[in-house]
């Protein structure tokens, strides 16, 4: 089976800059597959080349079988940009008429499928009010009805809850959960880390143009350290500590203790020490690192930038 989406050793200059520096991807059919990195580092660039907005400089990219960016292909998917204007004059529904009547639906197809796209994207009541009455939250509400109206295989999604409370987040995470579970290959641009971690099935990490990381949200954040909650320690301990299983760091208050060791097999062997050493031991357990802590370490950002 082909991929839903691949590209290898991408590359986009503008004007001497290079955008993206050799990039390669490969998203399977009915993958959740996030995009992550910082302001510049190529996530939409990539986007703007698969849907045909951009040519690249080098290398090759394909939706399907199809070459990115011509005809065959730009009829596979559904696009939300993150910067999108809607005529203010039309209500959603008459903007979700005239996109049916661009990619060809019937009009049956159309008033069946509109009413079924503004019930998921939560935009019913507001269907007949005109866009320039539509809060920014709604217009992308609208935005993300008209990019399924079609029913895509394909969704390419830049930045869909950006405008949004934590109320249409959930709204719209639940809408997306819902095509994934159809099928539906969505590509997720997002600086929004949680909303990530919570829906995608893999994700890159992208940085100066180049993937620097991919695989399972889950895989990525694995475990972080040791976390004991004792009755008390002193210097001593800690430096036993220390020598027998690696780095560790204390709390102000003289009663956590943390304990940088990835061995699996670390926790019974630190309970076991501790219970020799004449001290309470209250909670050891693992703590489940972070998306964001993994993101903020691969890209070297320390808390002061």
């Amino acid at each position: 089976m082909n991929s839903a989406v691949e590209c290898w050793g991408l590359t986009k200059n503008y004007r001497g800059l290079r955008a993206l520096d050799g990039l390669s991807l490969k998203i399977e059919p009915g993958e959740f597959f996030g995009l992550l990195g910082p302001n510049g580092a190529g996530k939409s660039t990539f986007v703007k080349i698969m849907v045909g907005l951009v040519r690249q400089t080098g290398g090759w990219a394909q939706i399907g079988d199809a070459p990115a960016g011509g005809v065959r292909a730009n009829r596979s998917f559904g696009y939300l940009p993150e910067l999108f204007r809607f005529p203010p004059w039309m209500t959603g529904r008459e903007l979700l008429n005239l996109h049916g009547r661009l990619i060809s639906m019937s009009s049956p197809d159309i008033a069946k499928r509109s009413t079924e796209v503004l019930e998921l994207a939560g935009m019913a009541d507001a269907a007949d009010r005109r866009i320039s009455g539509y809060s920014k939250g709604m217009q992308q509400r609208i935005g993300l009805a008209q990019a399924v109206l079609g029913r895509p295989p394909i969704l390419f999604l830049d930045e869909p809850t950006s405008a949004l409370d934590p109320v249409g987040r959930a709204h719209v995470r639940n809408l997306l959960a819902a095509l994934a579970s159809e099928g539906t290959t969505i590509v997720l641009n997002s600086h929004l880390l949680t909303d990530v971690e919570r829906v995608c099935d893999r994700i890159a990490v992208i940085d100066h143009g180049r993937v620097i990381k991919t695989g399972r949200p889950s895989d990525l954040s694995g475990g972080g350290p040791l976390l004991l909650r004792l009755d008390g320690w002193d210097k001593a301990l800690i430096e036993q500590l220390s020598e027998r299983f690696g780095r560790v760091e204390t709390d102000i208050n003289g009663r956590e203790i943390r304990i940088y060791n990835d061995d699996d097999e670390a926790a019974p062997k630190v309970a076991a020490f501790i219970s020799t050493h004449d001290r309470r031991l209250y909670e050891l357990c693992r703590e489940r690192g972070t998306l964001e802590d993994v993101f903020l370490e691969l890209l070297g950002r320390g808390d002061g930038e």
